[in-house]
């Protein structure tokens, strides 16, 4: 899927949106309300960030669900930064920890 298939689900079902962000592309995962998710990438560049927090705030994006990024070296210091600047919540998360949470859960 690409970056316009936000534009056609209704964003107030939205539970959370994760961002893995690598070199040069982002992947986003929107959590939506009846456990399904979409899927799609964008390019890890300022205008492609910039594209998406303005199809969100378009869309009238609650801007209380959070929005998690795993902390990946310096990668993900752009999109921290512009989606924390336009008020977006923001939880960077640590890598290792997620690893070991997952390693040592039930399943």
């Amino acid at each position: 899927m690409s970056i316009l298939s936000l534009n056609k689900i209704n964003l107030k079902s939205i539970l959370s949106i994760w961002l893995d962000v690598s070199k040069s592309k982002i992947d986003v995962c929107c959590l939506i309300s009846d456990n399904k998710d979409i899927n799609f990438q964008i390019q890890n560049t300022k205008q492609w960030i910039i594209d998406f927090i303005n199809i969100l705030k378009d869309n009238n994006f609650d801007l209380k669900i959070p929005l998690i990024i795993e902390s990946t070296w310096d990668y993900n210091t752009l999109a921290c930064l512009l989606l924390s600047e336009n008020l977006f919540n923001v939880k960077e998360i640590n890598p290792i920890i997620t690893k070991n949470y997952v390693k040592h859960t039930i399943r």
